[in-house]
């Protein structure tokens, strides 16, 4: 989102709506738009000045906003370098955090598309479904455990929370996450319920 515009993935149709925030549709790209600009399972998107990054099955696409294709990330390198199941990502100015549930874990990538490090947290990560960068550090849900973590963008843990559970303070299946005017808002999908944070 930006200040007129939102951008949203679609994963069964294989497609990235642009709308403006009234719900005018104004651009959509991906499905049958030929080769490379092509999607296959969009899920987490994240926009940082002009350049949107989606993730799709197995790397990241980044776009202009204006849905042309600038460079592909994660589907070059070594085993344990490249993406498989990349289900969110967040942005710095440095670097593109992508929590990848395949395969348990935080890859991080420069924004030109190099592979910088993969952050286990200590081996705690299993599905990762959510990242968000708030301020120095990154918020993380995954949804095999049900818990968040607040994670130091060089893999260090900080703080868990959560548990399985539907009272006050668990998680089921928690998703995707942001970090908006010092809150953390996260979509507890197994409990039906949009959770609003104060950390």
């Amino acid at each position: 989102v930006d200040a007129s515009i939102m951008y949203v993935t679609d994963a069964e149709a294989r497609l990235v709506y642009k709308t403006t925030r009234s719900g005018v549709l104004a651009q959509t790209w991906g499905q049958d738009s030929g080769g490379d600009n092509d999607l296959i399972s969009p899920k987490g998107i994240a926009l940082d000045g002009d350049e949107l990054f989606v993730t799709d099955s197995g790397r990241i696409q980044v776009y202009s906003t204006a849905g042309t294709l600038l460079r592909t990330i994660g589907t070059v390198g070594d085993p344990g370098m490249t993406l498989d199941q990349p289900w969110a990502v967040a942005v710095s100015p440095e670097e593109v955090f992508v929590a990848d549930a395949g395969q348990g874990a935080i890859m991080v990538y420069t924004r030109a598309g190099e592979f910088a490090r993969r952050m286990t947290v200590n081996g705690s990560l299993v599905q990762p479904s959510g990242v968000s960068l708030g301020g120095d550090v990154l918020w993380v849900t995954d949804r095999a455990t049900d818990v968040m973590q607040r994670v130091a963008t060089n893999g260090a843990p900080q703080k868990t929370c959560g548990g399985a559970g539907s009272g006050d303070g668990r998680l089921s299946r928690p998703r995707e996450l942001i970090w908006f005017e010092e809150r953390v808002y996260l979509a507890d999908t197994g409990n039906k319920r949009l959770l609003k944070i104060y950390p």
